[in-house]
């Protein structure tokens, strides 16, 4: 809990809480401003927003070929492990990798000082420059060629991808040169810097927890975690634990760490899993929904409707939770419009988790 700043804290800002808590996965959600607000409570949207316009923080291409929010130092280190990825998804395409690089080629003299949308690139390419890729190009798809191109690009640190509405949940990208000033050096030994970062916003945790999040196998997770020692943090004389969090979905809580089970009291909590059934709590490797969290444990969880939240609590309510769930219901209808996990976060795979709390 102090390692991922909660209870939250006065003093601190954006870049920081991504820095100290790690790294905040972004799909195209509303996520990413809800895990901040946990740890900086006076947040706003447009906080957030401006701390990313201002490249405080980026969004970049990283492990398991996931978006994240990450601190302006580690661009280098974020895009190194997100290339790896890249590379063992662009080896299964029908395109050749070179011909991916000679269309990005073309992207970067078209993009030069501007910035494009996806159809704006399309429009404004030499004709044929994707249907030169051949039949390869032909089976891939005019647009999925484009969008492995410019993967691809951001991998390298070639271009940044923003979002036209200015907001991380935008659904129209727009992509421009990678600023000048922004090192993207790759660190030396790409697994131990890794392992470095991760726990020092996780610890204590277990080589499995290291080989999930980085994507690598058990082996190189060990090798490059199994050397390394992290000092204690310091735990104040007194803690706020009877303090209500509402956390979002792969909050770094939980999302850092395989399995519920340390963080669950109540024998009878059940979860929905992926594949939308009930199950213990304690047997959950993961929390699929966003989660309610009062005296340093799992004591509930929540979904937004559309229009308000809906809560299941584990055991008794905590005491302000009807405060707490009002003000963030608030929040999300004045800041953000609608809380969605995923760009796409509608229909019924939401309304299945909404069912299931309900």
């Amino acid at each position: 809990m102090e390692r991922q700043l909660l209870p939250p804290r006065a003093g601190v800002t954006v870049a920081e809480v991504i820095d100290k808590a790690g790294w905040i996965p972004s799909a195209g959600g509303t996520g990413p401003y809800l895990a901040i607000r946990a740890r900086i409570p006076s947040i706003t949207r447009l906080d957030v927003d401006d701390a990313v316009a201002r490249m405080d923080v980026l969004e970049l291409p990283s492990v398991r070929d996931t978006a994240f929010l990450v601190p302006r130092a580690d661009a280098g280190l974020a895009l190194a492990a997100g290339r790896r990825t890249l590379a063992e998804r662009l080896r299964k395409l029908p395109v050749d990798r070179r011909d991916l690089e000679s269309l990005g080629t073309k992207i970067l003299k078209v993009i030069s000082d501007g910035t494009f949308t996806t159809d704006q690139l399309r429009r404004a390419l030499p004709p044929n420059s994707i249907h030169d890729l051949g039949d390869a190009g032909k089976r891939l798809g005019i647009t999925s060629t484009l969008t492995a191109a410019l993967k691809l690009l951001q991998s390298e640190g070639k271009v940044m991808r923003t979002t036209e509405e200015g907001r991380l949940d935008g659904r129209t990208h727009l992509y421009r040169r990678w600023p000048a000033d922004i090192d993207t050096t790759p660190p030396p030994d790409l697994d131990r810097a890794l392992a470095k970062r991760f726990l020092s916003w996780a610890a204590p945790a277990e080589v499995d927890d290291f080989a999930w999040w980085a994507g690598i196998g058990k082996r190189a997770a060990k090798e490059a975690i199994g050397p390394l020692r992290v000092d204690d943090v310091a735990i104040p004389p007194r803690r706020r634990d009877d303090a209500i969090l509402l956390l979002p979905f792969r909050d770094n809580l939980f999302g850092l760490h395989r399995g519920l089970e340390p963080f669950v009291e109540d024998e009878d909590a059940e979860v929905m899993d992926t594949g939308g059934k009930a199950i213990p709590a304690s047997e959950a490797e993961m929390l699929h929904h966003n989660a309610i969290v009062a005296g340093n444990v799992l004591r509930g969880i929540w979904e937004f409707d559309g229009e308000r939240i809906v809560a299941k609590i584990f055991g008794k309510p905590p005491r302000g939770l009807d405060a707490a769930l009002a003000e963030m219901e608030t929040f999300i209808r004045e800041q953000l419009g609608d809380h969605k996990y995923y760009a796409f976060d509608s229909g019924s795979t939401r309304a299945k988790r909404v069912d299931f709390v309900r």
